[in-house]
C-alpha cells in the first residue's frame, strides 16, 4: 500500500532511501553544448522561458519553502517559549511575513504585465473575510501599540466574487497603513449598498492615525494608482509597490481605489468593489463539532509541508494519512475511504491535476472525496485548472491554520453529510 500514517518530523528519514530520486537531465533533453560551462537540464529549461514564465516559475519555487517557514512559525508560536524565545520568533514572523508579500507583490505585476490576471468567481462572506485579516494582522498591530478596529454595517451575509483577492486587497491596505502609523489606531470600515441590477457595491476604508500625506505625495500615490510610471519619487510612497497591485485588482472587480490625506491628519484609502448576490446557505448542523471526525489524506512530496499540515490537522484532533505522491494517492482513495484530501498540486512524476483525475475516473461504487488543492500558483487560471481537473477548492500557499480549518469546514457543510 502506498501511503501511512505519519506524525513526527523524523518519520520522513526512515523513508529517505525510497523518497530519493536521481537528479541530472531529463530523459530526451539536448546534450549541453561542447563549448563553455556546461548548463543542465533545469537551467537551460529557465533560460528558454519568457520573463514572465520565469518569475512565475521562481515564484512558486519561494512560496514552497515560504510555506514551511511562515507554518513552522505559526505552530512554533503556539509551544511553551520564554520571553528571549518569543521575540526570536516575532523577528522572525515579521520577515517571513513581509518576504511573502515582496513575492506576492512581484508575481501579481508581473500578470498585470502580462494582462494575465484574472479574478474566481465563488460565494463567500465579505465580513468573514474582513473579520479574518484583523485577526491576522492585530498581533502586528499591537506589537507597534496601535488599535486595529472594524467597523461593519449591514451587509448581505454572501457574495459572489473572489474572496482570495480581496483578501489580499484588504491585506495590504491594512498592513499599509500599520507600516505607516507610529501611534493611535488603524481602522476598516466596510459597508454594501445594493445596485438597481440585483448587484452589490462593497465599499471600504482604511484609515489610519499616522504622519498623512503632502499634496504632491498624495498626487504621486494616485498617478500609481492609475498606472503611471512611478519614477525616482516612488521609494518615497511606503508600499507603493502593493497598493498599485490594490487598485488594479479593484478595478477588475468593478471598483476604484483612492486616497484622502493632509499632514497631521492621517490618511484614509478609499475602496470599492463590486460583487454578485447569492443565495444564503445555512451552515450544516454541527459542523464545528464533527470537523474531528474528517477523515483526510494529505498528499505532498515536501517533507516538510506533509510535517506542516499534519501539525495543523493534529491540532484539530484530526489523525490524518499521508501520500508522497500522485500515484500514492490513487492507491490511498481507491483501498480507503477519505472525506476529504489535502492534494498538492505541482509535484515530479504525477502531479496532482493528474492524480485528481485518475481519482475522479475511478471505477463505480468508490468513494469519492472532497479535493482540496494546495498549491503556490496563484493565478486565476491555476485556479480553472485544478477546478477542471475536478478538484472542489483551492488553498493557496503558504497558508495559515485558520485557513485550513475554514476550508475543512466548508468541506463539511458541502459535502452534505456527517462523516462516519
Amino acid at each position: 500500500m502506498g501511503g501511512g500514517q505519519e506524525g513526527a518530523p523524523g518519520d520522513d528519514g526512515a523513508r529517505a532511501g525510497r523518497a530519493a530520486r536521481p537528479v541530472g537531465p531529463a530523459q530526451g533533453d539536448a546534450p549541453a553544448p561542447s563549448e563553455g560551462p556546461a548548463v543542465g537540464a533545469p537551467a537551460a529549461e529557465a533560460l528558454r522561458r519568457t520573463p514572465d514564465q520565469l518569475l512565475s516559475t521562481i515564484g512558486h519555487d519561494l512560496r514552497s519553502p515560504l510555506n514551511g517557514v511562515v507554518g513552522m512559525v505559526e505552530l512554533l508560536r503556539g509551544t511553551r517559549l520564554d520571553g528571549e524565545q518569543r521575540g526570536y520568533v516575532d523577528a522572525l514572523q515579521r520577515s517571513a511575513d513581509a518576504l511573502v508579500g515582496v513575492v506576492d507583490d512581484l508575481l501579481d505585476l508581473s500578470s498585470l504585465h502580462g494582462s494575465r490576471m484574472g479574478l474566481a468567481r465563488g460565494a463567500f462572506s465579505p465580513l468573514r473575510v474582513a473579520q479574518d485579516v484583523i485577526a491576522l494582522l492585530r498581533p502586528r498591530a499591537e506589537r507597534k501599540g496601535l488599535s486595529l478596529l472594524l467597523w461593519s454595517r449591514a451587509m448581505p451575509d454572501r457574495l459572489l466574487g473572489d474572496s482570495v483577492r480581496l483578501q489580499q486587497v484588504l491585506m495590504k491596505l491594512l498592513n499599509h497603513a500599520i507600516e505607516s502609523t507610529a501611534r493611535g489606531e488603524v481602522r476598516l470600515e466596510l459597508s454594501a449598498l445594493p445596485l438597481p441590477d440585483g448587484r452589490w457595491r462593497l465599499q471600504g476604508k482604511v484609515a489610519d492615525t499616522g504622519a498623512g500625506l503632502d499634496a504632491a505625495q498624495r498626487d504621486r500615490l494616485e498617478g500609481l494608482f492609475a498606472g503611471e510610471p512611478a519614477g525616482p519619487a516612488f521609494r518615497e510612497i511606503s508600499s507603493g509597490l502593493g497598493l498599485a497591485v490594490c487598485a488594479r485588482l479593484l478595478a477588475l472587480m468593478g471598483g476604484t481605489l483612492g486616497v484622502d490625506s493632509r499632514p497631521g491628519e492621517g490618511t484614509r484609502l478609499r475602496f470599492e468593489a463590486v460583487l454578485e448576490s447569492d443565495a444564503p446557505a445555512g451552515p450544516a448542523a454541527g459542523a464545528p463539532a464533527t470537523l474531528a471526525r474528517l477523515r483526510v489524506l494529505v498528499v505532498d512530496d515536501d517533507a516538510v509541508s506533509r510535517t506542516l499540515a499534519l501539525g495543523v490537522l493534529g491540532r484539530l484532533g484530526i489523525a490524518a494519512r499521508v501520500a508522497h505522491d500522485g500515484r500514492e494517492a490513487i492507491v490511498e482513495v481507491a483501498e480507503r475511504t477519505f472525506d476529504v484530501v489535502v492534494m498538492d498540486v505541482r509535484m515530479p512524476g504525477l502531479d496532482g491535476l493528474e492524480a485528481t483525475r485518475a481519482i475522479r475516473a475511478l471505477p463505480p461504487g468508490a468513494h469519492q472525496p472532497w479535493i482540496v488543492a494546495l498549491t503556490a500558483a496563484l493565478h486565476v487560471d491555476d485556479r480553472r485548472r485544478c477546478i477542471e481537473s475536478g478538484m472542489d477548492d483551492f488553498i493557496a500557499k503558504p497558508f495559515r491554520a485558520e485557513t485550513l480549518k475554514d476550508t475543512l469546514q466548508r468541506a463539511l457543510q458541502r459535502l452534505g453529510q456527517t462523516p462516519a
